[in-house]
């Protein structure tokens, strides 16, 4: 591969330089950069066994099942079957299962009736594809064939070219036909317009003709002096004008057909008008079945129009909206209308259905406009009704935002009602001033939104990082701005002092319960948030503590933190929306600490005569309570560490020792520190006692752990 690159990378010519060139031949030849097959690797190359494998006979059936149902389908829906849905991938599954296997002799029929109906149909739409292009490039051709008579000063009818243009729109109109008979449904339509558009130029260019001939015939006239209706010629022009009278004629042959049809009549010579209609196809007569359907519906639904009990749109408007895009889409002026709309087509050529369709898709409108201004003039009392009954802002209240769009929908139609437009005035000035006095709480619910939306974000990284989301380096910033947020939000609320915009949207807020939710609502979700990590911190401070505590083999009461974790425990304690994870956390922590405490004010009373009178019992029993062990065992390390002159006990047996007790042993010099007081404190012969020596030497002699010696 890196060969190839380097190889493609030349401009002029590449030089491969080696040491050994029979050896390189070798390498190339036999690494010709083929991949291998799956058997190739592992050395088991050879043809496939033959025969088709079972999954691939079992989707061939499945897709004979669906050819078959396809089929039907199409024939009873009267359908193009290359245009139904799933055609497309029967065809090209057929062709890939069956390339290259031995298939049984019904499947192999039914691969072979697919590719010959699918090679039909691609042959067919070719010669449909080209009619079409022919038939396109014949309209287009008769303008051309009326410049090129203009300029060259002859009649059209007279130029060469125009004979052959009639004889080729003869042959187009025998082929279409053909074509149109033989194609599918989908394809037929369009061949259908197509024929439609060549017949129709070939109106255009016998009006054409007739108005010269009229033209000329006329100035001959003039020039000899007679009448041009006595003129030779003027019958055969009558008879022409006749078959005229009943087409659609331009602007400018109209008024000449018109003239010699009425010119003849009053003569008494008029032929009688003798209209050629061109036989109407199934797609026109299927057109106008549509159009009389669509008259007919909208005649039904605008029979009744009333609102009933529905006070937002129903079943009515969803049936008039869907009429009136119908009858939009039939003139041609909605959006998506297609050219080729057999609808479409006929009600251009038609002008007193036109007519009717405009009229209905107008009516239509109008009772629809009519039907919405009742429910807005109705839902504008009623709001008026809720706002009298809980002396509320309207705007506050839950039906404004329904009111206010209704409002913006009616106010660009011109044909309201003079109540209705006063109505829709007053309401969007409402809204407006209400958007402008309450600008800065929605700023703040804005903003809310988008700062708890970065949370999310944030708590999805921290998840991914698996750190609690306050340890995020991005988390400051956020919690900085929540404070700010919170701030706002106690601003609008009235809470605390605010400027001139944030006051007067905390005097609105007095009377829009709703908004005011809203900004509690905010407000709640940011405190939240920051209980969320102020409990998050805690816990994972407290963790810290024990593990450090388990590290120095000690009780948390002495690991660093513990104090500052049971201060801000403390501060806990008080908040009641904290996460109950948390909560627990602060409760046991703080419980365990006055427990701690407890034994260690316990065990302190029991030093003095308080200890005296109760006993050695209660010294023992003080002694190995969790808290008071642990801070024994931590005074007597901390002694064995500093052996300074202290407080020495003359002991004389009969009150326990406790680790720590510094005694003097016998009647000698000798002293010692108490480092295990055996399981009574050496009140009991059997006890021993695990002393360390101090020589008569002072402190500034290295201490000596001498052995355990019995009492």
């Amino acid at each position: 591969a890196s060969l190839y690159v380097e190889a493609s990378r030349a401009r002029d010519r590449f030089v491969l330089v080696t040491n050994d060139r029979e050896r390189l031949e070798e390498v190339l030849e036999a690494n010709d950069g083929s991949r291998m097959t799956a058997l190739e690797a592992v050395g088991e190359d050879g043809d496939p066994p033959p025969g088709a494998p079972a999954a691939a006979l079992a989707m061939l059936r499945g897709l004979e099942a669906d050819w078959r149902t396809l089929a039907a389908l199409a024939e009873t829906q009267g359908s193009d079957l290359v245009r139904m849905e799933g055609y497309a991938r029967i065809v090209t599954g057929a062709a890939m299962l069956a390339e290259d296997m031995a298939l049984p002799a019904d499947l192999r029929a039914f691969v072979e009736e697919v590719r010959s109906r699918d090679a039909q149909a691609i042959a067919e739409r070719k010669q449909g594809f080209a009619f079409l292009r022919r038939a396109e490039r014949h309209c287009r051709d008769w303008p051309l064939l009326k410049r090129a008579a203009a300029k060259r000063g002859r009649p059209m009818g007279d130029l060469p070219e125009h004979a052959a243009w009639l004889a080729e729109g003869k042959t187009l109109a025998d082929t279409g036909q053909e074509l149109r008979e033989g194609s599918g449904r989908g394809f037929a339509a369009r061949i259908a317009t197509a024929l439609r558009r060549l017949v129709r130029s070939g109106e255009l260019d016998e009006a054409e003709r007739f108005r010269e001939a009229a033209a000329r015939h006329e100035a001959g006239a003039r020039a000899a002096g007679v009448d041009p209706r006595e003129a030779a010629g003027a019958e055969a022009l009558a008879e022409w004008a006749g078959r005229l009278r009943g087409r659609e004629l331009p602007e400018a042959v109209r008024p000449a057909v018109e003239a010699w049809c009425t010119a003849h009549a009053e003569r008494g010579a008029a032929p009688e008008p003798e209209r050629r209609e061109t036989p109407p196809t199934p797609e026109d007569r299927k057109a106008g079945q549509d159009i009389e359907s669509f008259l007919l519906d909208c005649d039904g639904l605008l029979f009744d129009t009333g609102l009933g009990e529905a006070a937002e749109p129903d079943a009515w408007d969803e049936r008039a909206e869907r009429l009136r895009e119908q009858g939009l889409g039939m003139l041609g002026e909605a959006p998506g209308a297609k050219l080729d709309d057999p609808l479409r087509i006929r009600l251009a050529r038609a002008g007193a259905e036109r007519e009717r369709v405009r009229e209905a898709v107008d009516r239509l409108a109008a009772a629809a406009l009519q039907r919405r201004s009742a429910r807005f003039m109705a839902l504008v009392s009623a709001t008026g009704r809720q706002r009298r009954e809980s002396g509320s802002d309207p705007v506050d209240l839950p039906s404004w935002a329904g009111l206010r769009d209704r409002a913006a929908a009616l106010r660009g139609e011109a044909s309201l009602e003079p109540q209705v437009r006063r109505a829709v005035d007053r309401v969007l000035d409402v809204d407006a001033r209400a958007k402008a006095g309450t600008e800065p709480v929605m700023s703040f619910l804005e903003a809310g939104e988008e700062h708890m939306r970065r949370r999310e974000v944030l708590e999805e990284q921290a998840g991914e990082a698996g750190i609690a989301p306050f340890a995020l380096g991005d988390m400051k910033a956020w919690r900085e701005g929540s404070r700010e947020l919170r701030a706002a939000a106690r601003r609008l609320l009235g809470e605390v002092e605010a400027g001139a915009a944030e006051a007067r949207a905390a005097s609105r807020l007095e009377d829009m319960p709703r908004l005011r939710g809203r900004v509690r609502e905010a407000l709640a979700g940011l405190e939240a948030a920051k209980l969320r990590d102020t409990g998050d911190a805690f816990m994972s401070l407290t963790d810290r503590v024990e593990r450090l505590a388990v590290r120095d083999d000690t009780l948390a009461l002495h690991a660093d933190g513990y104090g500052r974790a049971t201060m801000y425990a403390k501060e806990l304690e008080t908040l009641e929306a904290l996460p109950e994870p948390a909560r627990r956390r602060v409760r046991d922590w703080l419980a365990r600490d006055r427990r701690w405490n407890e034994e260690l004010a316990s065990a302190a009373r029991l030093t003095g005569a308080e200890g005296r009178q109760a006993g050695p019992d209660a010294r023992r029993e003080a002694a190995a309570r969790p808290a008071v062990a642990e801070a024994i065992r931590r005074e007597t390390a901390r002694l064995a560490r500093l052996p300074e002159p202290g407080r020495t006990l003359r002991w004389t047996g009969e009150e326990p020792l406790v680790p720590g007790d510094r005694v003097r042993i016998g009647a000698g010099p000798m002293e010692a520190v108490v480092i295990s007081a055996g399981s009574a404190g050496g009140t009991r012969p059997d006890d021993e006692l695990e002393l360390r020596v101090l020589y008569p030497a002072g402190p500034a002699s290295p201490p000596d752990t001498g052995p355990q010696v019995p009492y």
